[in-house]
């Protein structure tokens, strides 16, 4: 084959590739691509243990316990804590355990507090001391609860939950026990 006859078939095929796309027809549509994230918060907790309260101490009583909180960046939570399985219109309590009796609870009762937690200066949350101003938590309908600072990646540092049981309460010997429900509203 000699180069005339290469740009002849170069040229036949050049015109038969474009001739057949200039004559294609296209149609085009469009696909809408949409999400919607939702305001969303988990909350873990652990528990509260006083351990053994001596009434007859002069000191108070104090035991913590801690709240992890991640939210879905943007969400602004509040966390409260009701009033608890056994309150009364004084307050918190815990109600006195017996196994012997039927249902397992006396009416025996034994008040404490929970406090919110003081906001460190970098984003930390620790429990009031003697000398400090104590807030008590209770629930959002109360305007008692407490709006944490979330980090860019939506986490609050751990959330103290400061617990107080008063000095020289006077109850007889036992287990007490009591039960809060933790909630977060965005």
């Amino acid at each position: 084959m000699n180069k005339n006859q290469i740009i002849r078939l170069t040229a036949i095929f050049s015109t038969l590739i474009f001739s057949s796309i200039a004559f294609a027809e296209q149609n085009t549509a469009v696909i809408n691509v949409s999400a919607k994230v939702l305001s969303a918060c988990t909350i873990t907790t652990s528990d509260i243990a006083f351990g053994n309260y001596d009434q007859l101490s002069t000191n108070t009583t104090t035991a913590n316990s801690n709240i992890s909180l991640y939210c879905v960046k943007g969400t602004i939570p509040t966390i409260s804590i009701n009033s608890g399985i056994n309150s009364s219109a004084t307050g918190r309590r815990l109600k006195k355990i017996d196994p012997n009796v039927n249902g397992g609870f006396l009416d025996e009762y034994l008040e404490y507090k929970i406090y919110k937690p003081n906001v460190g200066a970098n984003g930390t949350y620790s429990c009031p001391s003697d000398g400090d101003i104590k807030t008590e938590w209770g629930t959002a309908t109360e305007a008692k609860g407490f709006q944490p600072t979330l980090d860019e990646f939506g986490r609050a540092n751990s959330i103290s939950v400061c617990g107080m049981i008063e000095k020289e309460k006077r109850v007889s010997p036992g287990d007490y026990s009591d039960q809060l429900i933790v909630t977060t509203s965005f």
